[in-house]
């Protein structure tokens, strides 16, 4: 069974993202090529848009990850480049990339658990993956199950100055963002020339 040791002391989220606020540091080994994908080396033309999901076990991201596949030429229309990356090992996202059929995705493995947890992504072990079992459409394959792994997250970055424009962060496998409305809602914010919105802090 795959493992993803975690240090005791990552435990909770410090600080939230604020939309128009800058992202900390977010790298992780690249499927294709042996060198690291860096946030802060990326060059798009609008955005960065980085896909983190569950793991190859996970059949809701098997669909997710397809319906990306077929829609990230849209993205790239909007001068939006992708990366979907997950914690697992570069085998078992080499068997997700090929099994599901992610030849359009730009993919990555080994994404850490201290840079997840900076980023605010939740993050399950196998304790609890019996609740699952029976629930149709979000059958894990238990078997494979990493003992700890990200749950869900999306996250859109200005290009320019590696800001927070977007975000969707999931505690289930279930509830991310339709990737028809993440483009057109993109496309009218930047045709408009409108900012990110919920960038507001209270005091504390």
């Amino acid at each position: 069974m795959a493992t993803v040791e975690i240090s005791p002391g990552l435990r909770g989220v410090e600080e939230m993202l604020y939309p128009r606020g800058p992202v900390p540091a977010f790298e992780a080994q690249m499927l294709d090529g042996d060198r690291k994908w860096t946030l802060a080396e990326q060059t798009p033309g609008t955005f960065t848009l980085i896909v983190v999901y569950r793991g190859h076990h996970c059949r809701a991201c098997k669909a997710y990850l397809t319906a990306l596949n077929e829609k990230v030429k849209g993205f790239q229309d909007l001068g939006i480049e992708t990366f979907v990356v997950s914690a697992e090992s570069r085998e078992r996202v080499q068997l997700a990339k090929d099994e599901w059929g992610l030849s359009n995705l730009v993919m990555g493995y080994g994404l850490d658990l201290a840079t997840g947890h900076a980023w605010g992504l939740y993050i399950s072990d196998i304790s609890d993956i019996a609740q699952f079992q029976d629930i149709s459409g979000y059958q894990d394959d238990a078997a494979s199950e990493p003992f700890r792994h990200f749950e869900p997250g999306l996250f859109v970055v200005r290009g320019s100055d590696k800001t927070l424009f977007y975000t969707s962060i999931q505690n289930m496998p279930f509830g991310r963002p339709d990737f028809d409305q993440l483009k057109m809602g993109l496309g009218i914010f930047l045709h408009r020339g409108i900012e990110a919105r919920g960038n507001v802090r209270l005091p504390d």
